[in-house]
């Protein structure tokens, strides 16, 4: 679990010394909200993977594109790719 006020804290005083010294145009408490923001969303992404417990890289993860989007030809091409990549889908009769 990501300590917020200690990231805030940390952010605020590299913020106020870049401001102060004139490196960087953003002001303190902007700089400050993004980074508590990023940190908390590096977090909770963090944890989705972990559920997921998906390891994958996403350019490792198999993928197809379809060209014509809603046209008959590209849904029959839709499901010729999933089919190719993916396997065919299982139905389930009752």
């Amino acid at each position: 679990m990501v300590d917020i006020d200690k990231v805030a804290t940390s952010a605020y005083e590299k913020a106020a010394r870049r401001f102060d010294s004139g490196q960087s145009p953003t002001p303190p408490d902007l700089a400050t909200n993004r980074a508590v923001q990023d940190a908390v969303l590096a977090e909770r992404h963090h944890g989705f993977d972990l559920k997921a417990k998906d390891h994958t890289m996403k350019y490792e993860r198999p993928k197809f594109a379809v060209v014509g989007e809603g046209t008959k030809s590209a849904q029959d091409a839709y499901r010729e790719g999933w089919e190719r990549t993916f396997g065919k889908k299982e139905v389930k009769n009752g």
